[in-house]
């Protein structure tokens, strides 16, 4: 059965998990949103449950498909801190983007043009 997700909130908060999203909020202050239901979200605000969602289990690696794309530049620059920091944990961080200052960030910029690396 599918679930209908404009009823569903961005976490759910069983017992076992309260301390990993309440992890988040201290690590993400800007994210009151965690616990809010998907419907009443923005774009924006989508993106970054998106983001909180997949640091919460401090993964090896991430895939972060234009991370800060819709987000305005306090919020791009607090996300790119975040990343940082994971990424000196031992993270692997492979970050696309189109935005060049948020490239720069990044330990090793790989240009793809037309489908080849150049």
């Amino acid at each position: 059965m599918r679930e209908d997700h404009s009823t569903t909130r961005c976490f759910k908060a069983p017992r076992e998990k309260t301390t990993s999203t309440s992890s988040l909020s201290l690590r993400f202050p800007r994210f009151s949103i965690l616990y809010e239901y998907v419907k009443n979200l923005s774009g924006d605000q989508k993106q970054r449950v998106a983001i909180a969602r997949a640091v919460v289990n401090q993964p090896q690696v991430i895939l972060a498909d234009e991370p800060t794309g819709a987000l305005d530049t306090k919020t791009s620059l607090e996300i790119m801190k975040i990343l940082k920091q994971l990424n000196g944990n031992g993270c692997t961080i492979m970050l696309i983007t189109h935005n060049m200052d948020i490239a720069e960030m990044g330990d090793r910029i790989v240009h793809i043009r037309d489908g080849t690396i150049v």
